[in-house]
């Protein structure tokens, strides 16, 4: 008897697996979203009324969970009604919101974005349908991604990493990170600021704790158009050199850059051996459908340049662009790459890190792939 009803609970699973929608939606400082996913293509039509939205999705499948129990500050469920293969679906907008839809792929969904009307001039269009690619796939060569729309860039927020009681990797001579990365990132403010005049903001000036969610939202409320993270990095071997440059991504590049994201996410312990099966349940439920899915191939352009003028200038090793799950990235709603500048865990990194005349050199190169992005994108 047991054994029956074990297996009629697998065959129910696979079942509900196989043909039932999910959705989820997410209320946004700045914006609401909404997600309707399956494990196949489906078409979809949206038609905004001004104060409802009525969704027309193609398909006999039924929902995982009842849309009734849809939550959100600015969204609230009407009705629902299936009739003919064809699903309709009834939202009322509580305010005057901007609708922008998109689609993304493995897994195939379908992204509505809410966005109050009064933010509309500051978030660029984006185009309704593109593919991101797995990190597998990702071709970093800049010719090959596919054009955006140019994004004026009139604010940059700037990130140090770490502060406060919080003080990162510590150097082999006691160097803490939170220190280099400050020094770094306030000359970087000075080069951009005198000399392409793009105003620039700290998510902190000076030695203090910071949540990485309150790093996103100073990024956001400043509604900047893009984002860096500055850091140094670290490794085990003491051999470890070179410059790293990240964008956001579910799967890690490799096991280092595994290692790296648990380190900069705050997990109190890091675990001897962080392989591919390792607990990220949190970061997986929610990554694809945060705010920087939408920038993520402008991301990776702002990476490549960045990363080559680092390898010109300081004319270290070259580690190449990885990608991450890194927390501070997820909710910023603007291109955004976190820099390794350098390893401070190798001695002569260290040095190179605590001599202000290469933290210029290092601003300046970040600034320059800064600079390039800006007038070839």
């Amino acid at each position: 008897m047991k054994k029956r009803i074990f297996i009629t609970f697998i065959f129910l699973l696979i079942f509900s697996t196989l043909y039932s929608l999910t959705y989820r939606i997410y209320d946004h400082s700045s914006f609401t979203r909404l997600v309707f996913e399956d494990n196949q293509p489906f078409t979809y039509h949206i038609e905004d009324s001004g104060t409802s939205i009525k969704i027309t999705i193609n398909t006999k499948k039924r929902f995982s969970k009842r849309l009734g129990k849809l939550k959100s500050k600015r969204l609230k469920f009407l009705n629902f009604q299936r009739k003919n293969g064809k699903v309709y679906i009834i939202l009322e907008k509580k305010g005057d919101f901007t609708v922008k839809n998109f689609v993304l792929e493995s897994p195939y969904r379908v992204v509505l974005d809410f966005t109050p009307a009064s933010e509309k001039k500051n978030i660029a269009a984006h185009p309704k349908q593109f593919k991101i690619s797995t990190p597998q796939e990702t071709n970093y060569d800049s010719s090959n991604f596919q054009k955006e729309k140019k994004r004026e860039i009139r604010v940059i927020v700037i990130d140090p990493g770490h502060g406060g009681s919080e003080y990162g990797a510590v150097g082999p001579s006691g160097t803490f990170e939170k220190d280099i990365t400050l020094a770094i990132a306030k000359k970087l403010k000075q080069y951009i600021e005198n000399n392409i005049g793009i105003k620039v903001y700290l998510t902190r000036d000076k030695d203090m704790d910071l949540s990485l969610e309150d790093r996103a939202a100073i990024a956001n409320n400043h509604k900047a158009d893009m984002f860096i993270s500055i850091h140094c990095n670290a490794s085990r071997s003491k051999k470890a050199r070179g410059s790293e440059t990240y964008i956001l991504s579910l799967k890690a590049t490799d096991k280092e850059a595994r290692r790296l994201a648990f380190f900069e996410n705050n997990f109190k312990e890091m675990q001897d051996d962080v392989g591919d099966n390792s607990d990220l349940s949190d970061i997986k439920l929610i990554l694809w459908d945060m705010a920087q899915t939408e920038y993520l191939k402008e991301s990776a352009v702002l990476a490549e340049y960045i990363q080559n003028e680092l390898n010109l200038l300081l004319g270290t090793k070259d580690r190449g662009i990885k990608q991450a799950p890194f927390r501070v990235l997820m909710n910023v709603a603007m291109p955004a790459v976190l820099v390794e500048t350098a390893f401070i865990s190798n001695k002569k990194e260290e040095e190179m890190l605590k001599d202000p005349d290469k933290q210029r050199k290092i601003a300046y190169a970040i600034f320059l792939g800064i600079k390039r992005y800006i007038v070839n994108n």
